[in-house]
């Protein structure tokens, strides 16, 4: 996920680039995304590894065969990922019968918000772009961090043995008071 391998070849002074990965192209629509993940739909283990076989002579590749079997293939942004901005993740080229899943993270190993389901069978091709659109949660707001609870009361009703015999109020500093 941290590059999108490519082979190239010369026989003069310009190269000529072929990417060894399929693209998988998005937007995000949601503030504060720190990653996307893409995962395989019904278990189905994504490719983790790359085996790319050359042609006889050398001068570029034959097939690009993926191997190894992880759950998903993670692409991380420094700060968050920018809204309204396009981004390419790079996967291994495969075939998913039962079709894949992005979620959002908003911390590393955070809770995981499903941002788009594909759920038909998809072949993912080398040097390939897979236009996957915009990829949003329909969250109110994304946040990770916790809570404010600006007030919260418990009140005594229909309880004869008094066991709650006053009135606790909880406000946002944290302090409780009795009435």
């Amino acid at each position: 996920p941290k590059a999108a391998i490519a082979s190239a070849f010369s026989d003069n002074k310009s190269l000529t680039f072929r990417n060894l990965t399929a693209m998988l192209k998005f937007t995000v629509k949601d503030h504060g995304v720190k990653s996307v993940v893409f995962t395989g739909l019904a278990d189905e283990k994504i490719e983790n590894t790359l085996t790319a076989v050359l042609t006889e002579d050398g001068s570029g590749v034959d097939s690009v065969v993926g191997s190894g079997e992880g759950a998903a293939v993670t692409l991380s942004a420094a700060e968050a990922f920018v809204p309204g901005t396009t981004y390419y993740m790079a996967v291994a080229p495969q075939v998913l019968e039962n079709g894949f899943a992005v979620y959002f993270q908003l911390s590393e190993g955070g809770t995981m918000y499903l941002a788009k389901t594909y759920e038909q069978a998809c072949t993912l091709k080398r040097n390939v772009i897979l236009n996957v659109g915009e990829l949003a949660c329909n969250l109110p707001e994304l946040t990770d961090e916790d809570p404010v609870l600006n007030s919260m009361s418990f009140t005594v009703a229909a309880n004869p043995g008094k066991i709650l015999s006053r009135k606790f109020t909880h406000n946002s500093s944290f302090t409780v008071t009795t009435s």
